[in-house]
């Protein structure tokens, strides 16, 4: 029998998922390879992140250490963002 699909919440609360891991907004961006204007249109309201970011975002809140250990050093990854202004897809690096 197939695993049932949970749906995403319409919204997700960035500021509480920063708060929960204790991160600025630019630590945040630099750690998980958002623009940091992106992320400030999200908490402001301006946008919303679509679906797939969603679902990483969810995955961050939930299992940080482990999208740490996936991305394999995050921090290194902030001026190469996954996440583009025009374009939000998510990147799988090699």
């Amino acid at each position: 029998m197939p695993k049932k699909i949970r749906k995403l919440d319409t919204a997700v609360d960035l500021k509480a998922i920063r708060a929960k891991l204790m991160l600025s907004q630019s630590e945040f961006a630099q750690r998980y390879a958002f623009p940091i204007r992106t992320l400030q249109d999200w908490e402001l309201g301006r946008s919303q992140p679509p679906i797939q970011v969603r679902a990483y975002l969810t995955v961050i809140e939930r299992e940080s250490a482990a999208v740490d250990r996936a991305l394999g050093g995050a921090p290194e990854l902030g001026k190469r963002s996954l996440v583009g202004r025009a374009r939000y897809n998510i990147a799988i690096r090699a």
